[in-house]
């Protein structure tokens, strides 16, 4: 599978953002939310930063991940128990996104100070929709990631502290794929999430 996204023309892969942008902002799910988490994409899946540009020129907020450095005691902080070492942001501009560090994937984060290392603005929001990446992806939801466990960590975390709360809706999850991500059927486990929607081109 990642041998055929890189395969895709970097033309192709333009343009096939440009139409997944135009899928989702026609949406009910999209049309009706105020908030949503979404993922600064690596070269090889479609391209988010129009999709983050447009939600915040919209008034939406706009929430991404960061993974917890690896120089802090991860278990100390009190949200590690339930999400894992990954946290949801808000940004307010993609601005110089280009000069934000890049973490052990290669992937840009938002530069935070350690003194809000453990706070998660998207929690603090109750979310409307997350945007998940993947690898791969069936037409019925299920999803292939790539490998760290990340976001099936953090939406188990979610859930719980919603339940918590006594707040009985999750976010809409949706999924952005190329067409030679979508397969006829996916292995998963019982821990999987299953994306509520998945737009591809």
């Amino acid at each position: 599978m990642k041998r055929l996204l890189l395969a895709i023309e970097p033309t192709t892969r333009l343009h096939k953002s440009w139409e997944l942008l135009q899928q989702l902002q026609s949406s009910e799910a999209y049309r009706s939310s105020q908030s949503l988490c979404i993922y600064l994409s690596l070269p090889d899946e479609p391209y988010t930063g129009t999709i983050i540009e447009s939600a915040l020129a919209s008034g939406r907020r706009v929430f991404v991940p960061r993974l917890l450095p690896s120089d802090v005691a991860h278990e100390k902080f009190p949200l590690t128990r339930h999400l894992g070492h990954m946290r949801m942001h808000a940004i307010h501009s993609l601005g110089s996104w280009n000069e934000w560090p890049l973490n052990k994937f290669g992937i840009r984060e938002p530069p935070i100070s350690h003194s809000v290392v453990d706070l998660d603005d998207a929690l603090s929001y109750n979310v409307d929709m997350l945007i998940l990446p993947g690898l791969a992806f069936t037409k019925d939801g299920k999803r292939l990631g790539r490998g760290g466990g990340y976001y099936d960590r953090y939406l188990a975390g979610m859930r719980a502290i919603f339940t918590e709360r006594a707040r009985s809706r999750m976010p809409f999850l949706l999924a952005l794929a190329f067409k030679e991500q979508v397969l006829p059927e996916l292995p998963t486990c019982p821990h999987d999430f299953i994306v509520d929607k998945v737009l591809y081109s």
